[in-house]
């Protein structure tokens, strides 16, 4: 899978919202960070774009890799399905 580090609203254009306007993501995983001062307003434009543009989003890293795996689960068709306390 190709990743591509991309802009926060607030560090310029292009930027995520941008990005994510364009049709050209397919998931995107946000970690947090950036500058405090605008930390709140960016992950609410973030937010709002993924769920307009219908794109998965996952808020750390444990949930990005098992968002990967089910990928990965899918192209290989071995499906195996695990609870949360399982993995």
């Amino acid at each position: 899978m190709k990743c591509k580090k991309i802009n926060k609203v607030s560090s310029g254009n292009p930027h995520i919202v941008d990005v994510l306007n364009s049709k050209k993501i397919s998931l995107v995983i946000n970690t947090g960070g950036g500058k405090r001062k605008y930390r709140v307003s960016d992950a609410r434009a973030l937010r709002r774009a993924t769920l307009i543009n219908k794109v998965p989003y996952c808020t750390n890293m444990s949930t990005a890799y098992a968002c990967l795996e089910g990928i990965q689960a899918l192209k290989t068709r071995k499906l195996k399905v695990k609870s949360l306390q399982e993995v």
